[in-house]
C-alpha cells in the first residue's frame, strides 16, 4: 500500500502604499507556513513511519519612487527568510 500525503498550508499578506506629490512608496509583507505529514496507513498517522516537513517562509519588500522631470527614479528592497525542519518525527517531537 502506498504512503499517504496530507498538506497544510496557511499564508497572510499585507500591505501599505503611500502617494504625497512626486514621492511614493510601497511596503508588501507576508508570511506562509506549511507542514507536510507522509505516513504508512497501516502504521498510523502517528507510527514511527511518519514523517513530518514543517517550512516557514517570511517576505518584505520596500520599494521608493520618485518622479523627476518626464521620468521616475525608483528603487527597491526585497527580503525573504525561510526556515525548514525536515522529516520531524511527530511521535518523538510531542
Amino acid at each position: 500500500m502506498p504512503d499517504v500525503r496530507q498538506l497544510y498550508s496557511q499564508s497572510w499578506d499585507t500591505g501599505l502604499r503611500l502617494n504625497r506629490g512626486i514621492y511614493s512608496l510601497q511596503l508588501i509583507a507576508s508570511y506562509s507556513h506549511t507542514k507536510d505529514l507522509n505516513f504508512d496507513p497501516s502504521k498510523g498517522r502517528y507510527g514511527l513511519a511518519s514523517a513530518l516537513d514543517d517550512v516557514q517562509q517570511y517576505n518584505l519588500q520596500w520599494g521608493n519612487t520618485l518622479a523627476v522631470g518626464y521620468g521616475t527614479v525608483s528603487g527597491c528592497f526585497d527580503w525573504q527568510k525561510q526556515t525548514s525542519e525536515p522529516s520531524t518525527n511527530p511521535v518523538a517531537a510531542g
